[in-house]
């Protein structure tokens, strides 16, 4: 019943698992139904189409990733349609039509090093104290002011991370008003705006193009210092003894 090439549908339905058992995000209807269409194409054994399925959404999900910010769950996605596009590449080669696995392949390598150079950290967030000012940011409030410089500790989230709700929910509990600290939504979205006010903040909300610690959640601290992750984040929360008077 089904053509040769059905390996790669276990990698297109394990990405469709990912997508349905995450954080809903605006990206993964569209990337549940290419998953699910992979898995057509692979079963039924169209090998080019499930090898640009495969090989383009991958190439897509790594290149979005690193100019926004890192997603775990979008990371394991991401990986499972590579396989599949990877595995369906290598039917096309054994069908003789190499020129479009190695068409297909040339953009999925570069986003991955895209990805890989982005992922990797700088210097001085290995160490925890950033050597760089931190980078203007703009408001989210009809995108009149900058701030010039940090003040207080910046917040970074997508209103489609999983990971975002626990930090945010903590820093709103000691400090609602954010007297103290400022959430900064990655990229701006009414979403991500509406998201912290339900929660209960009621002070101003940022925005920025892409997270300083390319993933999320992600704290910037005045002088420049970065932690990235939930529980690095909650650990700082901790330990400074935050309040709204915290500087």
């Amino acid at each position: 019943m089904f053509g040769k090439g059905s390996l790669s549908a276990p990698f297109f339905l394990a990405a469709l698992i990912v997508l349905l058992t995450t954080k809903y995000g605006p990206l993964t209807l569209p990337g549940a139904v290419v998953a699910a269409a992979g898995v057509g194409f692979s079963l039924f054994g169209l090998n080019l189409p499930a090898a640009a399925t495969g090989t383009l959404s991958a190439t897509v999900s790594f290149a979005a990733q690193a100019t926004v910010g890192i997603c775990p769950s979008c990371t394991l996605a991401a990986v499972f349609f590579a396989l599949a596009g990877v595995v369906s590449s290598l039917c096309l080669v054994r069908d003789g039509r190499s020129v479009w696995a190695i068409a297909l392949a040339l953009p999925l390598v570069c986003s991955l090093s895209f990805f890989g150079f982005r992922l990797h950290p700088k210097p001085a967030e290995k160490i925890g104290a950033g050597l760089q000012p931190p980078a203007p940011v703009s408001s989210s409030v009809q995108g009149k002011r900058q701030v010039q410089a940090q003040e207080t500790l910046l917040l970074y989230y997508s209103p489609w991370c999983e990971y975002c709700d626990e930090p945010l929910r903590a820093f709103i509990e000691k400090d609602p008003e954010g007297r103290s600290w400022k959430p900064v939504v990655v990229p701006y979205s009414s979403e991500g705006e509406r998201e912290v006010r339900e929660m209960g903040y009621r002070g101003e909300v940022l925005s920025a193009p892409e997270s300083p610690g390319r993933g999320f959640p992600c704290l910037r601290l005045p002088d420049g210092s970065v932690f990235v992750g939930k529980k690095k984040i909650l650990d700082f929360l901790e330990r400074s003894g935050f309040s709204s008077t915290y500087r």
